[in-house]
């Protein structure tokens, strides 16, 4: 999940200006509107009118929220199953330049549409913090579900097609909270640990403090998995991470999420990760541990003769997302942590390079392997699959009297 109004850009979504002027709930009406900035599609629009005589799904979605992407995917494929009832529409954050650059790796057959203006139409209609964020619209226009995309089964849908009752589960967002103020604290606080239970209607995140007498000493954490706290706090990646839970414990469900709070006394910044470790095996019921173990993984490496890549001056950078990446005066510890992201197994260096770099790529094309080493290769560079030993920090119940 990510909040969906990280872009203020210009954008316009066409309706009549007699009708919802506030939020729209279930039961209401949906006015008419008109979509101009589709991306997929000749012409560049959508028209609500479009939709005559079916279900309209508006999902809202950007191209950096990770859960949307399939969940957009598996819409668009009950869309094709059910043409003639069903009309899905993407309706992202994103730029038109992104959602672009994000069709030529994946197309997918529902239009999409920029809106990330969240005083256009259809967000003030549908406001949401936390996305997927679906909106189901019955054959006579009338609002029957704000739900999630996981609620808009294939029964469901024919339900809804059919005119016959549907209860699809609604989804919970506290638009004006500050998660923050789930955690009120003195700023003389010297040391804090507070552990609370999974907030509805809140998004996943995690905050550090940048700012006044608790910088670099806070860390707060909103509904977040046990996995993501000692992946957050061991500093390492979902794909080094033995995960030996009970079910209960690994289900990725409101119910084995949890929100912290945690402060270091001043002068500990530098070590606020070790500390939180420590906290963690205190408060959480999980036993960490570091083993090692030989499993698939990709190496590294320079291409044979290839020149080493020119060392930087620049300060440090790095961003990276749909498809992109970016770093700049920053070690290669980067890229190999972004590789493992984006091929899904560890990446172990091997190249023997220490300094500081600037790197560049985009991916392109569905086949993210393929993408990714011939971007590799114009740095002269490559991956390939070999097993290691690895280190996996394996996670497991907590034994009695820990």
């Amino acid at each position: 999940m990510r909040l969906p109004y990280l872009l203020a850009l210009l954008g316009s979504l066409l309706s009549s200006p007699t009708f919802a002027q506030t939020p729209l709930q279930v039961g209401d009406v949906l006015p008419n509107f008109m979509l101009p900035r589709v991306v997929n599609r000749p012409g560049g629009t959508f028209a609500s009118a479009e939709a005559k005589g079916k279900v309209l799904v508006l999902e809202f979605w950007s191209t950096t929220c990770s859960p949307c992407i399939p969940a957009l995917q598996r819409l668009a494929d009950l869309q094709q199953r059910h043409l003639a009832d069903l009309q899905v529409v993407g309706i992202s954050t994103d730029s038109e330049t992104r959602l672009q650059k994000f069709l030529a790796k994946r197309p997918v057959a529902v239009p999409l549409a920029s809106a990330p203006d969240p005083a256009q139409d259809l967000n003030r209609w549908f406001p949401h913090r936390i996305i997927s964020h679906t909106v189901v619209v019955d054959k006579n226009r009338r609002v029957v579900a704000i739900t999630s995309p996981e609620q808009l089964t294939e029964a469901a849908l024919l339900a809804v097609a059919t005119g016959q009752p549907v209860h699809l589960r609604p989804k919970q967002d506290l638009l004006n909270t500050d998660p923050m103020s789930y955690f009120p604290v003195d700023t003389a606080t010297r040391y804090a640990v507070s552990v609370r239970p999974f907030i509805q209607g809140l998004p996943g995140m995690m905050r550090p403090e940048r700012k006044g007498p608790l910088a670099r000493r806070r860390l707060t954490a909103i509904n977040l998995d046990y996995t993501s706290l000692f992946q957050l706090a061991y500093e390492t990646s979902y794909f080094r991470i033995q995960n030996q839970m009970p079910d209960s414990l690994r289900q990725y469900d409101d119910l084995s999420k949890v929100c912290l709070d945690f402060i270091v006394p001043p002068g500990q910044e530098s070590h606020l990760k070790p500390l939180l470790r420590e906290a963690l095996r205190q408060y959480l019921p999980v036993q960490a541990t570091w083993v090692t173990t030989t499993k698939p993984a990709y190496v590294l490496r320079r291409l044979k003769n290839a020149p080493s890549l020119p060392a930087s001056t620049k300060p440090e950078q790095l961003s990276f997302g749909g498809g992109e990446f970016t770093m700049q005066g920053s070690a290669l510890e980067s890229l190999r942590a972004y590789l493992e992201n984006e091929l899904r197994l560890p990446v172990v260096d091997e190249t023997g390079l220490t300094g500081l770099y600037d790197v560049a790529f985009a991916t392109e094309g569905a086949d993210v392997k393929t993408s990714l080493t011939a971007a590799l290769a114009k740095l002269g560079l490559e991956v390939a699959a070999a097993p290691r030993e690895i280190q996996m920090l394996r996670l497991a119940p907590a034994t009695a009297g820990k």
